[in-house]
């Protein structure tokens, strides 16, 4: 009897469960879908994580060397860069220039430029690679923006070594430096001092030797007088 009702309810539980099996079918296919629905990581998603820029090296080197050893250390700094898979787009190699100032006890030195695509563990290299180098003056490495017009680049170098030039022949056609002038005006001061002394010791003496005459002229007058008074018996 208990068998009978309990399969009589069959079909009721069975409503039941399949609803619950619908429902929890559904929530598991939402999992499922909003699961895939994830956007996956792609080569180049990885790509875009290595932040590659572009940068400006500027080199200059000790003029001490020769332009045929200079050229050599260029090449091995080019080496450098292609080998850090460094993407050299431009370079300009400027020569011997003279500086606008002294550095590192030099008055010129041969400028180089590289203009390159590069990730930045490759910026580290570059950078230890010329500390070691002694014929290595003075680096200066930049980011350049990303409308970066290499034209408008090239004539701001141009204007830039006019301008090393321009004011280089500037220190040396105006005359001494400012430590010379001053040697030069204490020599003149002392000069003109001596020359001071000695004209007013040759007016002294002028008037020291005026003094002396008026006074044997005084003594002779006297002398004359006494000779001259019929009083006084010589």
């Amino acid at each position: 009897m208990r068998c009978s009702i309990a399969f009589g309810k069959v079909p009721v539980l069975q409503k039941f469960l399949l609803l619950l099996l619908e429902l929890c079918h559904q929530g598991a296919g939402d999992k499922i879908s909003n699961h895939n629905t994830m956007p996956k990581k792609t080569a180049a998603d990885d790509d875009r994580d290595i932040s590659t820029g572009a940068y400006e090296l500027m080199v200059i080197y000790s003029p001490e060397l020769s332009e045929e050893k200079w050229k050599k250390e260029v090449d091995e700094l080019r080496e450098v860069l292609v080998k850090e898979t460094a993407a050299i787009f431009h370079e300009s190699l400027f020569g011997m220039k003279p500086f606008a100032y002294r550095i590192k006890k030099f008055l010129s030195g041969y400028y180089v430029v590289f203009y390159f695509n590069a990730e930045p563990h490759v910026i580290a290299e570059v950078r230890n690679y010329l500390k070691l180098h002694l014929s290595v003056v003075r680096h200066l490495l930049m980011t350049l923006p990303e409308k970066f017009d290499l034209s408008v680049q090239n004539k701001l170098d141009e204007k830039l070594t006019g301008f090393l030039i321009e004011s280089r022949t500037k220190k040396t056609t105006q005359g001494p430096r400012p430590k010379q002038h001053i040697m030069e005006m204490k020599k003149i001061e002392k000069k003109k001092t001596a020359e001071d002394e000695s004209a007013t010791a040759s007016k002294e003496k002028m008037l020291s030797g005026h003094t002396d005459e008026e006074k044997l002229r005084s003594v002779e007058e006297t002398l004359e007088s006494i000779l001259q008074n019929p009083d006084i018996k010589v």
